[in-house]
């Protein structure tokens, strides 16, 4: 990889959640709001991406430790959701055997739905999860865990 072309999978994937963080770091404690970033299986698996897209979200995942211990006092929370393969736009394109290709990998068999992200958002932000921040809540059928 080039160095421009790691600086923009940084910038596009580090960099904006510190920029949005910062930003919103006002309202955040005065409505004593929630955190949420999106991260990917990649950060702690990294076979279906670049280096940069890999070291980009497990940065990602470090920043929001870093950010659920520093705004707790105010009572900000700040979770990650890591998913795994899901349907998104983004595989559109692809083939129904790249998915099946996919399914030896995932314990549940199945590749995951966009709902299935939304979820376990909804829940993160939700009051029955007042209790959680700094945490990583991993949404992939299971692949991590083999």
């Amino acid at each position: 990889i080039t160095l421009p072309a790691w600086r923009r999978v940084l910038a596009v994937n580090l960099d904006a959640a510190f920029e949005l963080v910062r930003l919103a770091l006002p309202h955040l404690i005065a409505t004593r709001g929630n955190v949420l970033h999106i991260s990917s299986i990649s950060a702690i698996v990294g076979e279906f991406d670049d280096v940069a897209y890999a070291a980009s979200k497990a940065g990602l995942e470090g920043f929001n430790r870093r950010v659920a211990l520093e705004l707790a006092a105010h009572g900000v929370r700040s979770n990650v959701i890591r998913p795994g393969l899901i349907r998104t736009e983004v595989f559109a394109a692809m083939p129904n055997d790249f998915f099946e290709a996919q399914l030896p990998f995932i314990p549940l068999g199945k590749v995951g739905q966009p709902e299935d992200i939304a979820h376990a958002a909804a829940f993160l932000c939700s009051d029955e999860a007042r209790f959680i921040t700094g945490s990583v809540l991993t949404v992939d059928g299971g692949e991590a865990a083999k």
